[in-house]
């Protein structure tokens, strides 16, 4: 009868030996007939531990005015003066009136 245990980890050098070591501990209780045959103490022994899980910082969303400012100052060198004053303002303003400028609330927009 062949059994095969698979350790888990990675082909090192020191994996290696830690199998060569976990092979010698079956060898032994082969000759000193004590093999456990269901495997269970030849099996590699994970440290499992418990962590505190961390609240995630949320981060503040941006309002619809803030992003538009944004943009607008993203797009001033490529656009000309007159454009920038005009059109870019007129959208701000309309801006300013929507019921809300919750990104969350865009269906009320």
């Amino acid at each position: 009868m062949r059994y095969y245990i698979s350790t888990g980890l990675a082909d090192t050098s020191s994996n290696r030996k830690l199998a060569e070591l976990n092979a010698s501990e079956i060898e032994k209780d082969i000759l000193c007939e004590r093999l456990d045959l269901t495997l269970e103490k030849y099996q590699p022994q994970y440290v499992l531990s418990t962590i505190t899980p961390i609240t995630p910082i949320k981060k503040p969303k941006p309002q619809l005015d803030q992003l538009w400012e944004r943009y607008s100052q993203f797009k001033k060198p490529q656009v000309s003066l007159s454009t920038y004053a005009k059109d870019f303002a007129k959208h701000r303003n309309h801006i300013a009136k929507l019921p809300t400028r919750s990104l969350d609330e865009a269906s009320a927009i």
